[in-house]
């Protein structure tokens, strides 16, 4: 992770999937951040694991877990 990142969705050779934490991150938004890792555990999961990172698989289900500053989290419509 790099050293700003809060937290990341990621995926091993195996297919399991996690998400990693930086616990000396601002963790001030972390709830934000969760959802917006988790959105992408469940767009891999319903889409596969091929469609754009930030691609409007991904938007649509962030908007529906993220509860605040969902263009931030989530991204614009673009």
């Amino acid at each position: 992770m790099k050293p700003n990142e809060v937290a990341r969705a990621v995926r091993t050779n195996e297919g399991k999937k996690y998400i990693l934490i930086n616990l000396d991150a601002d963790l001030s938004e972390m709830d934000g951040w969760y959802w917006h890792e988790m959105a992408h555990l469940v767009a891999w999961e319903i889409h596969g694991e091929n469609i754009n990172t930030h691609g409007p698989e991904f938007r649509a289900i962030c908007r529906q877990l993220v509860k605040h500053r969902t263009s931030y989290f989530c991204g614009g419509d673009s």
